[in-house]
Formats: C-alpha cells, sequence, structure tokens
C-alpha cells in the first residue's frame, strides 16, 4: 500500500479464491490480506453477471460495477 504523496505504508501477501455457484450462476470470491505488522483482512464478494457483458461485484458495505 502506497500513500496519497508517495511511499510505502505497509507490505501485504493477498491470496484470493473464487467458486461458481451454478443454481444462481454467481461466483462467490475471497481475498484475504496478511499484512507485515501481522494484521489480517478478508473480503468475501458475490459476483454476478449483468447485462451487455456487465458484472456487479458486492462487498459488505460496498459495491463495485464494472
Amino acid at each position: 500500500m502506497e500513500s496519497l504523496v508517495g511511499g510505502l505504508l505497509k507490505r501485504a501477501t493477498i491470496s484470493g479464491h473464487g467458486e461458481f455457484e451454478p443454481d444462481t450462476e454467481t461466483v462467490l470470491f475471497t481475498e484475504a490480506y496478511t499484512f507485515d505488522d501481522g494484521h489480517s483482512d478478508t473480503l468475501h464478494w458475490t459476483i454476478r453477471k449483468g447485462d451487455a457483458g456487465k458484472y456487479t461485484g458486492l462487498e459488505t458495505g460496498l459495491k463495485v460495477k464494472q
């Protein structure tokens, strides 16, 4: 992670795993972050295909469209 004015704040190792759920046609994706200071975070995404080849990703408290 870098600060807005430059310079490294923290280093992290990131791993991810996804599974396709055919019944709902969604991908359940988990991102696990482990920072060099021992702190860790995990994000759980639900990704669905929308209209015109666009996808919607939903994570707790966060919605991202691409």
